[in-house]
């Protein structure tokens, strides 16, 4: 039960184990549990206590989505990019611009989504956050766009669902133009 397992990890760092990451894992326990206002307080914990360090940005970005379940989509959004300016040209922007990216999509803000996943391409060579990039930007209707990123995913370094929902998603979209390469990879994808 996750919010058994996070109380445990509250306890266990109360009494001595005060790594960031045991507050950081109890507010996502908390989270996962149902109780987005005890994972605030845990993430709100881990940026006051362990504050500049990658936890630190972890905990911003688990405070977002704790007051997105709250219903706080304003809240979400201007934590995220306050954060995302704070963190311009560090290893910590990535994830932040992520969650940023979902904010928008769940806003409806097609226009800021598809920017941010550009930015998201422009500072990442690793395959899921180009995969997850391309078929936003795909399905957001920037398909030029989508397929220049995609070309840049190594699908082989997937996990196989998202392989499969990126290969999918980038054959579909070359069906329009490019039917023999996109049958190529819609049989990739199975």
């Amino acid at each position: 039960e996750p919010i058994g397992a996070a109380e445990k990890l509250m306890a266990a760092y109360e009494v001595g184990a005060r790594e960031a990451e045991v507050l950081l894992a109890a507010a996502e326990h908390y989270l996962e549990g149902g109780a987005p206002q005890e994972a605030q307080a845990a993430f709100t914990r881990v940026v006051e206590e362990h504050g500049g360090s990658m936890p630190a940005i972890e905990a911003q970005i688990g405070w977002a989505r704790a007051a997105r379940e709250l219903g706080d989509i304003e809240g979400a959004f201007t934590r995220l990019e306050d954060l995302a300016s704070a963190n311009a040209g560090s290893p910590g922007l990535l994830p932040v611009l992520q969650e940023l990216a979902d904010v928008y999509r769940e806003l409806g803000l097609t226009g800021e989504m598809i920017e941010t996943y550009g930015r998201v391409a422009g500072i990442s060579d690793e395959p899921a956050p180009l995969a997850e990039a391309a078929r936003a930007l795909i399905e957001a209707g920037a398909a030029d766009e989508g397929l220049q990123v995609a070309a840049r995913v190594d699908a082989s370094r997937l996990d196989a669902p998202q392989a499969y929902a990126f290969l999918q998603a980038w054959g579909r979209t070359l069906l329009r133009g490019n039917p023999d390469e996109a049958m190529t990879l819609l049989m990739r994808a199975h």
